[in-house]
């Protein structure tokens, strides 16, 4: 319900760095992925050979092993080095679908770190309260009302048109932003569903970019540029 773009506008302008990282609802032995992402952000050393150690272990660049409760210490660590010298946020989305050793790194450093200009900020769905439920909730996210559906819908769009854009987003921003994006290319169609909306989209693509996104999917929801050229390689653009 608006959740990434509400944090988005919140730390537009602060006086802190801000990095995130996402979990990913898909693979294997991903666990620590957004932490990777976090410390590959950070232009910080870690205090210690022993952080570095196993912060090393964690980035690939050893093959020493270190345990889940090294890593979560050595990441906590890490973060108060940099919060030192300047406000840190550290923002994680999708903690939903994050595996039990990630939550547990998360619930450290929430615990342990104090003296530190640090905030930890976990996007998440209602789901991870029934994991974690002795995590605090400070903010959920209901549906926007109709009074703020109508202020995100320009005064270009009137009658028949913005009822069904109203009627049907249910409260969802994102919804909402799609639908205004097929209007303006000139399509007054409201799909039922935010999946036939995106669906929808996808149809309207040329076929080389609906090729790009085809082969990207083969990879995951997250691919990388040079395996769409590997799977298309008559598309050079």
């Amino acid at each position: 319900m608006g959740k990434t773009r509400l944090a988005a506008e919140a730390l537009a302008s602060p006086d802190a760095t801000v990095v995130q990282g996402r979990c990913l609802p898909y693979g294997e032995g991903i666990a620590y992925w957004p932490v990777v992402e976090v410390l590959r952000q950070l232009d910080t050393v870690p205090p210690d050979a022993a952080a570095a150690d196993a912060l090393d272990s964690l980035l690939g660049a050893s093959d020493a092993p270190s345990s889940a409760e090294e890593i979560a210490w050595a990441f906590r660590k890490t973060l108060e080095q940099a919060a030192a010298d300047r406000p840190l946020a550290v923002v994680f989305d999708d903690v939903h679908s994050g595996e039990e050793t990630f939550l547990d790194l998360v619930e450290h450093v929430a615990l342990l770190s104090s003296g530190a200009p640090l905030l930890l900020l976990c996007l998440a769905r209602p789901e991870l309260a029934e994991r974690r439920p002795a995590w605090p909730v400070t903010q959920r996210l209901e549906p926007l009302p109709d009074a703020d559906v109508e202020r995100l819908i320009p005064g270009r769009i009137a009658g028949p048109l913005r009822q069904r854009i109203t009627r049907a987003a249910g409260g969802n921003p994102l919804f909402i932003g799609e639908m205004l994006a097929m209007t303006s290319d000139g399509e007054a169609v409201v799909p039922p569903t935010l999946q036939a909306l995106l669906a929808a989209r996808l149809d309207g693509l040329e076929s080389a970019e609906r090729a790009v996104l085809e082969c990207g999917a083969v990879e995951g929801e997250v691919f990388h540029r040079g395996s769409v050229q590997a799977l298309v390689p008559d598309e050079p653009r």
